[in-house]
């Protein structure tokens, strides 16, 4: 005589005429149907990641070359927007330097310089001063939470000395006049001109190779990740097989 039980993994024994029965439960585990199910949509989805990843594998191999390029590329182009820069700042400073100081221009230039000046060398004082100095020390050694504002507060009270105040308006008012007929100046002399266009150019080029670069880079990325998605899914689905019972819901019987 046997029993049955409809309680999940619960192995129920009964000894009839010296046999010892075992009914192991079939609840804890899925159907057949549905585990040939779960593993048809696993080999599938698996399936489609490694055929994406294989198709991103040639692209990702030219871009990577690309890659390799751009750098060489973008490292020249680098130093041809610094060769530029000053090409152009050393013409630019030998026009203001050329202008008489009795023109407009040349006034204005001398009023600006000498503002800056006194700007620069109040700066310098107030920042040499024992009081600024221990102020400063102070801040520094605050608190984590409050060293940054402590710091900021500081600059605020910095910005808002007279003696700090006065000299900087002074540079804003004599720049306010100085920038417009220094404008004039540049554009007028063709030389400038030109080396003002040729910076620009390299520049454009720079942000065109950076430009490519983003792009090769965010191909290898993509094919990376389809890889590393592919290699997931084929653990899991090697893990989901080693966990599935050989034979469930099998019944045992042994004598005792």
């Amino acid at each position: 005589m046997r029993f049955r039980t409809c309680l999940p993994v619960v192995f129920l024994t009964a000894t009839v005429t010296g046999l010892v029965v075992l009914v192991a439960g079939a609840a804890s585990t899925p159907s057949q149907k549905q585990q040939q199910q779960q593993q048809k949509a696993a080999a599938e989805a698996l399936k489609k990641a490694t055929d994406d990843a294989k198709a991103l594998e040639s692209q990702a191999a030219d871009a990577q070359k690309k890659l390799l390029e751009l750098n060489t590329s973008i490292t020249a182009a680098k130093q041809a927007v610094v060769d530029a820069t000053k090409a152009k700042k050393a013409l630019e400073d030998a026009l203001v330097d050329s202008q008489p100081s009795d023109s407009d221009f040349g006034k204005a230039r001398d009023q600006f310089r000498a503002a800056d000046k006194d700007y620069q060398a109040a700066q310098k004082t107030v920042k040499a001063s024992p009081e600024f100095l221990a102020k400063l020390e102070a801040a520094r050694g605050a608190e984590d939470s409050e060293r940054v504002t402590a710091i900021s507060n500081l600059k605020k009270e910095f910005d808002a000395m007279p003696e700090i105040a006065g000299p900087r308006t002074a540079v804003q008012d004599a720049k306010a006049v100085y920038d417009p007929l220094l404008a004039k100046v540049l554009a007028a002399d063709p030389k400038w001109v030109e080396a003002d266009k040729d910076l620009t150019d390299k520049e454009k080029t720079l942000a065109d190779l950076n430009r490519q670069f983003a792009a090769a880079n965010a191909i290898v990325n993509k094919a990376k990740a389809a890889k590393k998605k592919a290699d997931e899914l084929l653990l899991a689905q090697q893990r989901q097989m080693q966990s599935q019972p050989t034979n469930p819901g099998k019944t045992s019987a042994k004598r005792p």
